[in-house]
């Protein structure tokens, strides 16, 4: 049970990041080649 909580406590951790590239990207558009490599990085690090 407590594993469980914390697979979904760092789930929804990563999607908070992922939403906050994906804000930072809508909100400076010079960076957002910069934004999609973190974010792939990111996704690829969760997807192990």
């Amino acid at each position: 049970m407590n594993l469980s909580a914390r697979q979904f406590n760092q789930t929804k951790l990563c999607q908070l990041i992922v939403d906050i590239i994906i804000a930072l990207e809508q909100f400076n558009r010079i960076n957002i080649t910069f934004g999609h490599g973190l974010r792939d990085a990111l996704l690829k690090a969760v997807a192990g």
